[in-house]
């Protein structure tokens, strides 16, 4: 009878983060996904990490150590750009860092999981259980198929099945609206 959930605030103008987490505890909504960055560099520089840091942290200074912050990374940063952010994002306790590099790059994903201090989740761009099980073995923490584009209810509910397995959560995509929203909550 209960859901976590966690509203989009986007984060992309830093000196509106602050105020957009705010609406957020306001409206009581126990936590925030936000981008991590905008286009980032292969290689981010310390101003680059630090941009990240800072809105992360503008918007955990809002939110308080009650409410979760989940940060996408929408498959904008490569290995070697997570492996620089990730450590410095940790003090500030994100949820989950989604989607750290895009599916083509999963063969990469284990290294994330195994040098993350944060949870790492995934799954958005992926349509079948068979295509969640890289992911899965490589130990991502979150799974993250659209009901919409992953085969409704009972692909999800086997997608579902197959993370638990793994030990892995549950947090269905869900950008699509209010049937979508719907669907999502019966699984």
């Amino acid at each position: 009878d209960r859901v976590r959930i966690y509203s989009w605030v986007g984060g992309d103008v830093p000196g509106e983060i602050a105020d957009a987490a705010a609406e957020q505890v306001a409206s009581g909504q126990p936590g925030l996904k936000m981008n991590a960055c905008g286009q980032l560099s292969p290689i981010p520089t310390p101003a680059e990490i630090d941009d990240i840091v800072n809105r992360v942290a503008a918007a955990r200074a809002v939110l308080g150590d009650e409410r979760d912050i989940a940060l996408d990374f929408h498959g904008r940063a490569g290995l070697a750009a997570v492996r620089r952010i990730l450590p410095e994002l940790a003090p500030l306790r994100p949820f989950f860092v989604e989607e750290p590099l895009l599916p083509d790059q999963a063969h990469h994903l284990r290294d994330v999981v195994i040098s993350s201090p944060v949870p790492v989740a995934t799954g958005e761009r992926l349509y079948s259980r068979s295509e969640f099980l890289a992911p899965l073995q490589a130990g991502v923490s979150v799974v993250q198929p659209d009901l919409s584009h992953a085969g409704g209810i009972s692909e999800v509910r086997r997608i579902a099945a197959l993370a638990e397995t793994y030990g892995a959560k549950l947090a269905p995509h869900c950008p699509l609206g209010p049937i979508a929203l719907a669907a999502c909550l019966q699984v």
